[in-house]
Formats: structure tokens, sequence, C-alpha cells
């Protein structure tokens, strides 16, 4: 375990332990038009800072966060580890609500089609979802993307 320094102690004691947490690993990957910086955490896989000519960039690739839906039991999507999210179903699914979003970003919930197909999406009535098109295509073995955004506390959706 890192002996931390006394000044990053007394940070974490004023500001909370909201405070960032120090990268695990970090090192530096020089490339032909930048030097890139990557940083992993216990929290985070990585992060790839880069410095070029025209500034700073964040490259930070997407985790795709995947259910697998047997049944029909109620399901709450989590919108707090990924962006993207995949819904393999081999059945209806019934979602009571969707939790843990940020609002003004785009989630996106892919949803495959087993080889059987024809399965749909239940939504518990919930004021706070509003959806302009929500069943995906229930051809088998077909993919449909959900597009999520929330806006005030309230997810607009359209399937795209």
């Amino acid at each position: 375990m890192v002996k931390e320094s006394r000044r990053y102690t007394n940070d974490i004691k004023r500001m909370g332990e909201d405070l960032a947490t120090r990268p695990l690993e970090m090192y530096k990957k020089n490339y032909d038009d930048k030097t890139s910086l990557i940083l992993r955490s216990s929290q985070v896989d990585y992060n790839e800072l880069s410095v070029t000519k025209k500034g700073l960039t964040l490259n930070k690739p997407l985790k795709n966060n995947v259910y697998n839906i047997e049944d029909n039991s109620p399901f709450k999507l989590d919108l707090s580890k990924s962006v993207v999210q995949s819904l393999n179903l081999k059945d209806d699914v019934y979602i009571t609500d969707i939790i843990n979003f940020e609002n003004n970003v785009d989630y996106y919930v892919v949803v495959n089609q087993d080889s059987i197909g024809g399965h749909q999406i239940a939504w518990e009535k919930n004021p706070k979802i509003k959806f302009k098109n929500s069943q995906p295509n229930q051809v088998a073995e077909s993919k449909s993307v959900l597009k999520l955004r929330s806006i005030n506390n309230i997810i607009y959706g359209d399937i795209t």
C-alpha cells in the first residue's frame, strides 16, 4: 500500500472522499503525431490523455454492460456502469425503472433478439420516461438501438 503525503490526506479530510483517487498505474506512450499519458485505477480500466499540436484530448473506451434476459421478471435498467447497455433477449422483458443516470448524457441500449425473435419490451408506466418509439425489431437475430437522453430528470427515448 502506498503511503500518501500529509498534504494529500489533509485535502481528503477537508474536501471529503470525492477527491480523485490516484491512479494505480500511469505511463507515457509516444506516437508519431502525439504523446499520451495512460492512466489506470481501481475504478477506471483505461484512460488516455493525448497531447497534440491542436491541444488535449481524452480517449476513453466505451464499456458495454451486458444483461442476459432469460425470463419476464421485473428488471431495473441501471445506467451507472456504462453509456452502452446490451439486452440479450431470450424472452420478453419488463422494465420497471431506469436508474442511476445523469442529465444531458446520451445512453444507448442495444437490444439483441435470439434465434427465435419476437420478444418485446414492456415498460412500467412512469411519468419520467417518455418514448417516441420503444419497441425493438422483433425479427430473429436482429439488433435495435434505443437511444436515451435525460433532460431535467425526464428520460426521452427512441429506437434508431
